[in-house]
């Protein structure tokens, strides 16, 4: 997928994935290249860019990621500008992990995750039944390099980049900058004061 303009689009349900361009399971070994994508909006997770499942081998370079928004006002919805995670699991199991992802060299600014975290990036249930050495010898791994994530707004954490259950990510030659967490999410407010939150990169418990 390269040399595309995907810009304006919307995805309205709750439980859907990126509003404009869906990246879900079983999509095994995919380039998403040089595209333009702007102004686009989606209820669920990943504003412009979603990857959702099992997917494994899959890279996303040298494309502009401006201007988009994941938000809903029931739940917390993240992935501002760029989504990339497994399907969430049942009750009491483990996910099957969204597979190894390279993000190199994009442009990732003015994007908001207005009810959740990650408004550059969010990433979450990477990894699960990965990590047990009996199924794979090593975890799936996401890394990003030299990629521009700038200026972008997050509800919660994680305003640049937000890591959640990615126990193999490696950040590397990045510039994150000037992005802000607001700490507005319902449950970050208790007694008309908000809990301050990590703006840049954040980490949250496995």
């Amino acid at each position: 997928i390269h040399h595309n303009a995907i810009t304006l689009n919307g995805g309205q349900s709750e439980n859907s994935v990126a509003g404009g361009l869906a990246l879900c399971a079983g999509t095994n070994n995919y380039l998403v290249s040089r595209n333009f994508v702007c102004g686009n909006f989606s209820q669920g997770d990943g504003g412009g860019i979603g990857h959702l499942g099992l997917s494994n081998s899959g890279a996303i370079e040298r494309n502009e990621i401006l201007f988009n928004q994941s938000t809903t006002q029931a739940l917390n919805r993240s992935g501002g500008g760029l989504f990339i995670g497994g399907e969430p699991p049942v009750v009491g199991a483990l996910t099957l992990g969204a597979g190894s992802v390279d993000v190199d060299a994009n442009l990732i600014q003015g994007n908001q995750a207005a009810t959740g975290h990650g408004g550059g990036i969010r990433t979450q249930f990477v990894n699960g039944t990965d990590v047990d050495p009996a199924v794979r010898p090593t975890p799936w791994r996401l890394r990003f390099t030299n990629n521009m994530v700038v200026n972008n707004v997050a509800g919660w954490s994680g305003a640049g980049i937000s890591l959640h259950d990615t126990v193999n990510g490696q950040i590397i030659n990045n510039t994150v900058a000037n992005n802000d967490s607001t700490a507005t999410v319902g449950a970050l407010i208790v007694a008309n004061e908000s809990a301050p939150q990590p703006a840049g990169i954040s980490a949250e418990r496995h």
